[in-house]
Formats: C-alpha cells, sequence, structure tokens
C-alpha cells in the first residue's frame, strides 16, 4: 500500500513507552502486563546512553534563587 507524501506512518511496537510515574510504578505496571499477557509483553531493553537521575528531595527548591542585588 502506498502512502501520500507527508502521510503518517506506523510507528514500531517500541515507539512510545507511556512514563506512569516513579521507577516502582513503572516496575510495577510492568509486572502486572507480564502476569497478564506473559511473555508476549516484554519490554526492550534501555539504550547505553540513557542513565536515569533522580529526582531532587522534596524540599529542595524548583527554581535557583535569583542572582545578583535585590532591588528595594
Amino acid at each position: 500500500m502506498a502512502h501520500a507524501p507527508g502521510a503518517a506512518q506506523p510507528l514500531g511496537p517500541y515507539i512510545l513507552l507511556p512514563k506512569l510515574g516513579t521507577w516502582e510504578d513503572e516496575h510495577a505496571a510492568s509486572a502486572r502486563m507480564f502476569s497478564r499477557y506473559g511473555p508476549a509483553y516484554t519490554r526492550p531493553p534501555l539504550p547505553d546512553d540513557v542513565d536515569f537521575v533522580p529526582a531532587p528531595p522534596a524540599e529542595a527548591p524548583v527554581a535557583a534563587p535569583p542572582q545578583g542585588p535585590v532591588a528595594d
């Protein structure tokens, strides 16, 4: 079947992986899907260049404080 230029192409099976929340949430969701569908449901391994950075603690400021003099 020919597609017109610019037509949407179907994505591969692992292009869209929704992020559900924390790593624990992701792991639990993956375990539920695997227990429900068995080996037919698998996730691809992460690429070597992907590195998880832990989230800052809840008390950490979201933005850096302003630098420089403060106007009176």
